[in-house]
């Protein structure tokens, strides 16, 4: 008996993620969300999502998941991809300084996924406007 092909759509994630995660220092992590909200602002259209938030020794871990579009889309290399992938590249140049990493999406009931689904449960706002109401409640540790 042949294998019978099964739809794109049954039941799996069609569309496309990464995560980058931005690690400034604490003192930094206030100018590091402005930062990042005027790139993603500067790219309008990008789904973009806050997916942890972290303290690991002097650092703030600030992870983003970039919404890359659909498969299809990805594909054809169909325009919201490549808007997206430039405003992933945006951030990792222009953040150099925050030693941002591509890294595994922070699974759904980890803390700093939590940590993030609080956060983002108190805001109503686009994401780039929402970023930088974080950056106002991040006080710079000395």
């Amino acid at each position: 008996m042949a294998p019978t092909a099964m739809p794109m759509d049954a039941g799996l994630v069609t569309s496309v993620e990464v995560a980058v995660r931005l690690a400034p220092t604490r003192s930094a992590a206030a100018a590091t969300a402005r930062s990042a909200a005027a790139i993603l602002a500067a790219h309008p259209g990008v789904p973009v999502r806050l997916a942890g938030l972290d303290v690991a020794g002097s650092r703030f871990h600030l992870t983003l998941a970039i919404g890359l579009g659909e498969i299809g889309d990805m594909k054809s290399a169909g325009s919201i991809g490549q808007v997206a992938v430039a405003a992933l590249a945006d951030l990792m140049e222009q953040l150099a300084g925050t030693d941002p990493a591509l890294v595994p999406m922070p699974l759904p009931d980890a803390p700093e996924a939590l940590a993030a689904a609080a956060m983002c449960s108190r805001r109503e706002a686009e994401f780039d406007v929402f970023l930088a109401d974080l950056a106002t409640e991040l006080v710079p540790v000395g």
